[in-house]
């Protein structure tokens, strides 16, 4: 294979893995156990696509999947450790807080994303123009 072609082919793989790791950010809204899930493997598609692409991703995308990928764990371990039942409701406040604040994080981590399926697309078209002249 051409050079071209193996980079024509890393931009389409490049473009796929991040147009699918889309709706699986999307389900990461559910809650931090089935949501914290689907991070986890958006994650691990968003590095194949980022490895494909040859570039890695800017603060705006990585540092709300971290965040909310610790939010999450820690209203994980105050939902199973916590004194708070659904019966004391002021006890659960700060879970309810953390699951909002996971929510928030996981919004911010979706917009953080489309701006990198944005930046590649439009990269991606930049140099295919430059590579049909």
């Amino acid at each position: 294979m051409k050079s071209k072609e193996i980079s024509r082919a890393r931009r389409l793989t490049a473009r796929v893995l991040l147009v699918v790791s889309l709706p699986i950010v999307f389900l990461g809204l559910i809650d931090p156990l089935e949501g914290g899930i689907a991070l986890l493997i958006s994650v691990a598609t968003l590095s194949l696509a980022f490895l494909a692409a040859g570039y890695w991703p800017r603060k705006t995308l990585w540092v709300p999947f971290v965040l909310a990928i610790v939010v999450g764990a820690i209203a994980l371990l105050v939902a199973i450790f916590g004194p708070g039942r659904v019966d004391n409701a002021p006890l659960m406040l700060p879970l309810i807080a953390l699951i909002w604040l996971y929510r928030a994080l996981v919004v911010a981590a979706l917009v953080g994303l489309v701006m990198e399926v944005v930046r590649i697309f439009k990269a991606s078209t930049f140099e295919s123009n430059k590579d049909t002249e």
